[in-house]
């Protein structure tokens, strides 16, 4: 069903700024929950193979979102493999899991497997799953970038232009900030579960994250929407590299800091948020989650 609320929208000629925001903006918190159930259903604890996974897979998603921007078009998928296909297999997972529990991902598929850096090790269902989002993730972000990068400026109509930044220049300059995000957030949730003081430490450091990658999405999917130059939630990207410098230098206690950020990503992206949509509910005229009655006609 996810793919059809667009469709269904533009058929009935229901579809406004207002409902891309809804559908694409609580698509941005609901990747990182769904990642995160994910991660609790294969039974990986936090450290460098989930954060590789995490943010493997977090990166098509916003490329869609930055392929829109310089396109005009969203394209997740190539034909074979697709936004449906992730969901079918997010579903198996869970499926799998509650059908044979979470030891299911501890069996091993392949022993004794030589491996380049790592040595020998078993290969266990878990690994499967990893690899799998990763070659996905990697294939879709290929051709999501190919497009962008051979796209003109030229190809878009004016009423698309609008006042973006456009051209091969502002395309790198926005790869970076999704770069920076991608990669000091992954540092971010890299962190050893063992050393951490408390286990709930690992939900926190997950929250803080999920918010800030959800901040930057809807920022970037609001600068589309409104045709104007993307400008990144500079508050989000202090928080998120301040976090990851602590995390490395320990200058403050990491679960203390990690309730901090989270606690403040989340009262501040509520409040910009419900900012956002108040005021696009103004400029349409019309009332969120509610319908006005129709006046009777004589």
């Amino acid at each position: 069903m996810d793919c059809i609320d667009g469709k269904q929208a533009r058929r009935t000629g229901s579809s406004s700024p207002l409902g891309q925001l809804f559908d694409h903006g609580c698509d941005a918190i609901a990747l990182h929950l769904m990642l995160g159930m994910a991660q609790t259903s294969v039974q990986q604890p936090m450290g460098f193979i989930s954060s590789l996974a995490l943010t493997l897979a977090m990166l098509p998603w916003i490329c869609s979102q930055y392929e829109e921007y310089h396109t005009g078009h969203m394209i997740y998928g190539n034909g074979y493999f697709g936004v449906l296909e992730a969901n079918y297999i997010l579903a198996f997972v869970f499926a799998l899991s509650g059908i044979f529990g979470p030891s299911f991902w501890s069996r091993i598929v392949f022993s004794a497997v030589p491996l380049p850096i790592l040595g020998t090790m078993d290969i266990t269902a878990r690994h499967v799953f990893v690899v799998i989002d990763i070659v996905a993730a990697v294939n879709q972000t290929y051709g999501q970038l190919f497009r962008v990068f051979s796209s003109s400026v030229d190809r878009l109509p004016k009423e698309e232009q609008g006042y973006k930044e456009l051209g091969l220049a502002s395309k790198i300059r926005h790869l970076m900030w999704i770069a920076i995000l991608l990669g000091f957030g992954g540092y971010w949730t890299a962190r050893d579960q063992s050393k951490m003081s408390n286990p709930v430490e690992a939900r926190f450091i997950s929250l803080a994250f999920g918010i800030i990658f959800a901040m930057v999405a809807t920022k970037l999917i609001m600068d589309h929407m409104c045709k104007e130059p993307f400008r990144p939630t500079l508050w989000a990207f202090i928080i998120l590299i301040l976090s990851t410098v602590n995390v490395i230098t320990g200058t403050v206690n990491v679960f203390l800091a990690s309730q901090a950020a989270a606690a403040f990503c989340l009262v501040f992206y509520l409040t910009n948020i419900t900012g956002i949509i108040n005021d696009i509910c103004r400029f349409l005229k019309i009332n969120c989650l509610t319908i006005k009655p129709q006046k009777k006609t004589q």
